[in-house]
């Protein structure tokens, strides 16, 4: 490699390891923040596992009053349990787990793309290109939410799926790990579909079947034990998703935000495939030309086919977030790194080509680091001010002279001594089909029962509950007495009204 060229390559490394640097400071500087800042979730795992771990369930009636049982299937609560068990509703228990899956999948990532890439060179972007892909997935790596676990289940399943392509004996493995992705996060549902095509392209007709077959076994048995121990609420929970109402208009904000973080790759792979990368010459054997069977025997690259256009559509439920193209985007960085193999010939041959296209690259790493930055440094800079909202809004929860309603951030209530009363996030996944859930809350706020309610960010709080139904009692029997976080953002949650019952 000349000079020039172990420059640009270095370049282009110290880019990615400035971002993933980043990523690892907010991390690690958030890891003992004694609140969920980064994410919604993580108040609702650690609940559920302190509930598991007291022996209280969590699967509950929410009409008949204070149901908080993530809206998740509990695998990853599951995971958080152990922690919680020994060590109490710390929120560093679910951002440990969290890491650790986070760094499962970077090295699932990376020993995916050796198996793909000969030059050895090429496996150092594998991590960068986790890391660069960092906005299109929310920055899902470092917020607590069960999509973490879940595709790493979700792609050692696809792993196991090409051992039996191979001719191994993984069946079993890729049943199970399949059924965990699943029991961590409903829409993993895409892999079984991935799987049963890359093995029935295969030829594998008996290997799908089998596949599928366990798939529906244990997933089934798992559901039907979950309703048994929950008495019929189990399902309920874990299908509330189903019932969002889908924004349709937004699908072109959407598409752009899509086609802007993943355009460029979706090039390179197109580009490689068209060289031949998925054929015999990328594994060493004679050149010849891609074919539809040769695509389709690749589970990973059927998973990232079929997740694509699926994942912009789940964006388009009611509150949701980019978080769901974790999967995608890691399915992705192998398969570029693999054409990137099969266009360097081409490329060598055509010197100017590529110079032009590594300027591009370049550009596009820059323009990548200066628009993902921003927001990471903004949460490190804001730490001690959030640090000093949470302080307030924690001494206002234990020093109440009578009963407190905290609707979102939950741990709020549950690390300082208070009962977790009618989460809001719970309350609004159950509205569109039970709307008389909120009924118990609003006859709460009827008799004035809570002396303290901290109101969060009006906006985002009305948009999640009927502004019709709760203003009209604040104004009846609250008076605000402050305002916390006006200065300091914190997602859904600032600013805090802190609302006290009139006298």
């Amino acid at each position: 490699m000349s000079t020039p060229w172990r420059l640009w390559r270095g370049a282009l490394l110290l880019a990615m390891a400035a971002l993933g640097a980043l990523y690892a400071a907010v991390a690690l500087r958030f890891f003992a923040f004694p609140y969920g800042d980064l994410g919604w979730a993580i108040d609702h795992v650690v609940w559920n596992a302190w509930q598991l771990a007291r022996g209280e369930a969590v699967y509950t009636d929410p009409a008949l009053g204070d149901a908080g049982a993530f809206m998740y299937t509990p695998g990853f609560t599951l995971l958080v349990w152990p922690l919680v068990a020994l060590f109490g509703p710390q929120l560093w228990t679910a951002r440990l787990v969290n890491l650790l899956g986070a760094a499962l999948l970077v090295t699932l990532v990376t020993r995916e793309t050796a198996r793909r890439v000969r030059d050895r060179r090429l496996l150092l972007f594998a991590p960068g290109l986790v890391f660069l892909l960092g906005a299109a997935n929310f920055s899902s790596l470092i917020v607590v939410h069960p999509e973490v676990w879940a595709v790493a289940f979700a792609l050692l399943a696809l792993g196991a799926a090409r051992r039996v392509i191979e001719g191994r004996a993984a069946a079993l493995p890729a049943v199970l790990w399949t059924c965990a992705a699943v029991a961590t996060k409903q829409t993993m549902l895409v892999h079984v579909l991935a799987i049963v095509v890359a093995l029935a392209a295969a030829r594998r007709t008996r290997a799908a079947a089998a596949y599928l077959l366990g798939v529906a076994l244990l997933l089934g048995a798992g559901a039907l034990l979950g309703q048994w121990l929950t008495g019929g609420w189990f399902l309920r929970y874990a299908l509330l998703g189903a019932h969002h109402a889908m924004q349709w208009p937004e699908l072109p904000r959407v598409a752009e935000f899509v086609a802007r973080q993943f355009l460029p790759y979706l090039i390179v792979v197109a580009a490689g495939i068209a060289a031949g990368g998925w054929s015999g010459a990328a594994a060493g054997g004679e050149p010849r030309r891609t074919t539809l069977s040769d695509l389709l025997r690749d589970p990973w690259l059927v998973a990232f086919a079929l997740s694509l256009p699926l994942q912009p559509i789940v964006m388009l439920k009611r509150g949701n977030m980019p978080n769901h193209l974790l999967g995608v985007s890691l399915l992705l960085v192998p398969l570029v790194l693999q054409a990137v193999v099969a266009l360097l010939p081409a490329l060598r041959a055509r010197p100017g080509v590529a110079k032009a296209l590594a300027a591009l690259v370049l550009l596009w790493t820059a323009f990548r680091l200066v628009d993902d930055s921003p927001p990471l440094w903004r949460n490190l800079a804001q730490h001690e001010s959030r640090l000093a909202v949470m302080r307030r809004l924690e001494t206002l929860v234990r020093e109440a002279d009578g009963p407190v309603w905290v609707p979102m951030g939950i741990s709020l209530a549950y690390r300082n001594g208070a009962p977790v009363v009618a989460p809001a996030l719970i309350l609004a996944e159950f509205l569109p089909v039970m709307p008389e859930v909120i009924e118990p809350i609003l006859a709460r706020l009827d008799r004035a029962e809570f002396q303290t309610i901290l109101l969060p960010n009006r906006g985002s709080f009305f948009s999640l509950l009927p502004d019709s139904e709760f203003e009209p009692r604040f104004r009846a029997h609250y008076r605000p007495v402050e305002v916390v976080g006006g200065e300091t953002l914190m997602g859904t949650i600032t600013p805090v009204t802190v609302l006290e019952r009139k006298d």
